[in-house]
């Protein structure tokens, strides 16, 4: 199936979902968005709910508006990468071209992982 985790992917994530999930406020606006089913919608919320939102604020407002100047990439995108650039994480996405242009950003494609 295209775009399906490979095992080695699905453990990895596992074992990081599992420890305790963090997520940035901007993510939480993403999957709580997006047209689910009922159950799917429940199932989301209660992950969200488990886990550690992490808000804007000192300084994760000034390397977002550092990078969204710098780089002119989508403000959401500015707001995730300065968010993991300011807690020394590294940024778990599909989307890694997105983030090409910062280069001290450390990024993981689960897509990638063999």
């Amino acid at each position: 199936m295209a775009g399906s985790f490979k095992d080695k992917a699905k453990l990895f994530l596992n074992d990081i979902i599992n420890d305790y999930p963090q997520i940035y406020i901007i993510s939480k606006i993403e999957i709580l968005g997006f047209n689910s089913s009922e159950k799917d919608q429940k199932i989301l919320e209660e992950f969200i709910s488990e886990s550690l939102i992490y808000n804007l604020a000192g300084d994760i407002i000034s390397i977002c508006i550092s990078l969204w100047k710098m780089h002119k990439i989508k403000l959401p995108d500015a707001i995730i990468a300065s968010t993991a650039l300011a807690n020394n994480f590294i940024l778990i996405t599909r989307n890694s071209k997105d983030f090409d242009k910062l280069e001290n950003l450390k990024i993981l494609n689960p897509y990638e992982i063999i």
